[in-house]
């Protein structure tokens, strides 16, 4: 039976190792509510991993293989377009918004970026498409969220946490 984190409801690390890593973001302002970065009541496996790099990351899958090539990805909250465009090899299509306050939002390996710098931007806008850029073999997205310019551990609204080194499910609620 798969377990299903939504955004509203509290996250619970459970097994040997598993913990919940709050990375320290004093010096930033206070953290915003963020949201799943996809369409609402859509359900998205969460994998993180050790050696993952960034560490504070997470990619995220709906299926299989590229089953879910070209599905929407969300502005995670309001803001402000800060980098949009191709980097080459290892993120590839790559979006940054800043929030305000220090914190920003990353989504990478995108099949198309639908928004440009200096646009503001609102949850529901949709800001690209799931894809593979990047020198990757299958579509997912690379989501971080960040504190000063560094990854931080990731958290949906008021208490959901991502457990790292798991795999989990996120739906998007309070759309």
């Amino acid at each position: 039976m798969k377990r299903t984190a939504v955004a509203v409801a509290t996250l619970a690390a459970v097994g040997a190792g598993t913990a919940v890593n709050a990375v320290n973001a004093d010096a930033a302002g206070t953290r915003p509510l963020l949201k799943v970065p996809f369409t609402c009541q859509q359900e998205w496996r969460g994998q993180t991993w050790q050696g993952h790099n960034p560490d504070r990351a997470i990619d995220f899958n709906q299926g299989s293989g590229d089953f879910d090539l070209g599905k929407a990805v969300k502005a995670s909250a309001g803001g402000r377009v800060s980098a949009a465009g191709n980097v080459g090899s290892g993120y590839g299509n790559r979006i940054i918004i800043d929030h305000g306050n220090g914190w920003s939002t990353l989504y990478a390996h995108l099949n198309s970026i639908n928004v440009s710098v200096g646009q503001n931007v609102a949850d529901t806008t949709t800001i690209g498409t799931v894809g593979k850029s990047g020198g990757q073999a299958t579509s997912h997205l690379h989501y971080e969220q960040r504190a000063d310019g560094s990854p931080v551990s990731i958290k949906f609204g008021t208490s959901t946490w991502v457990a790292y080194y798991t795999t989990d499910y996120f739906t998007r609620t309070n759309c």
